[in-house]
C-alpha cells in the first residue's frame, strides 16, 4: 500500500511536472501566436490548432504515458512558430528596406517632374514671347509687295506652329526646321527680288525717281526681313535650348 500511494505520489509529482511543462509551452504558444497575428493578419487557421492542442492536452492529462508526446508535440509547434516568425520578421524587415527605396524614387520622380514641369512653363512663356513678337511683325509688314506677303504668310504658319509647340513639345525641332526652312527660302526670293530690281533699273532709266523710291522700299523691306531673320535665329536658339 505505502509503495502505491508512494507510486501514486510520484505520479501526482510527474503529472504536475508535466502540466508545470504544458501550462509553460501553451503560454509561449499563445504569445507566439500573438506575435504571428500581428504580422500575418490571419487568426482563423491557428484556432482550429488551437482547439486540436487543447483536445490533445485534455486527453494527455488524462494519460500520463502520453505527456512526453504531448510536450514534444507543442515543443514542435513552438519552434514551428517561432520559425515562422523569425521569417516573417525577415521578411517584414526586406518589405521595409524596398518601401524606403521606392519613397527614395518617388522623391526623385516627383524633383524631376518639378523641374519638368518649370521647364515646360519656361518654354509656354519663351512661345508667348514669340507669338507676341511674330503678331508685330505681321502688322509691320502687312503693307509689303509680294515677296512681303510670301514672308507673313510663312510668319502665320510659324506663329501657328509656336501654338502647337505649346501643346506638344516634341515637335518643336521639327518646326524650327520647317520655319529655317520657310525663312531661307524667303529670303531666297527677296535676294530675287532685289537682283530683279537692280536689273529693272538698267532697263527703266526714264523712271529714276521711280527706281529711287523702290530702293528706298526695298530698304524698309531689308530691314523688315532682318528683322524677322534676327527673330527667326533667336527662335531657332531657344527652340535649341528647349530640346
Amino acid at each position: 500500500k505505502e509503495r502505491l500511494e508512494q507510486q501514486v505520489q510520484e505520479q501526482s509529482e510527474d503529472i504536475s511536472g508535466k502540466q508545470a511543462s504544458i501550462a509553460d509551452l501553451e503560454g509561449e504558444r499563445q504569445g507566439l501566436q500573438e506575435m504571428v497575428k500581428e504580422q500575418e493578419k490571419v487568426i482563423a487557421s491557428k484556432e482550429a490548432d488551437i482547439a486540436d492542442l487543447e483536445s490533445t492536452v485534455k486527453q494527455q492529462e488524462e494519460d500520463i504515458a502520453s505527456k512526453a508526446d504531448s510536450i514534444a508535440s507543442l515543443t514542435c509547434s513552438k519552434e514551428q512558430l517561432e520559425k515562422q516568425v523569425k521569417e516573417q520578421s525577415a521578411d517584414i524587415a526586406g518589405k521595409q528596406a524596398s518601401i524606403a527605396d521606392l519613397e527614395s524614387v518617388k522623391a526623385e520622380l516627383q524633383s524631376r517632374v518639378s523641374e519638368q514641369q518649370q521647364s515646360i512653363a519656361d518654354k509656354e512663356a519663351s512661345i508667348a514671347g514669340l507669338e507676341g513678337t511674330v503678331k508685330e511683325q505681321q502688322a509691320d509688314i502687312a503693307s509689303k509687295d509680294s515677296a512681303i506677303a510670301d514672308l507673313t504668310s510663312a510668319k502665320e504658319r510659324l506663329e501657328q506652329q509656336v501654338q502647337e509647340q505649346s501643346e506638344d513639345l516634341s515637335s518643336k525641332q521639327a518646326s524650327i526646321a520647317d520655319l529655317e526652312g520657310q525663312r531661307e527660302a524667303l529670303q531666297e526670293t527677296v535676294k530675287e527680288q532685289e537682283q530683279a530690281v537692280a536689273g529693272k533699273e538698267a532697263d527703266i532709266a526714264d523712271l529714276e525717281s521711280t527706281v529711287k523710291q523702290q530702293e528706298e522700299d526695298i530698304a524698309t523691306k531689308a530691314g523688315a526681313i532682318a528683322s524677322l531673320t534676327s527673330n527667326k535665329e533667336q527662335l531657332e536658339e531657344q527652340v535649341q535650348e528647349q530640346s
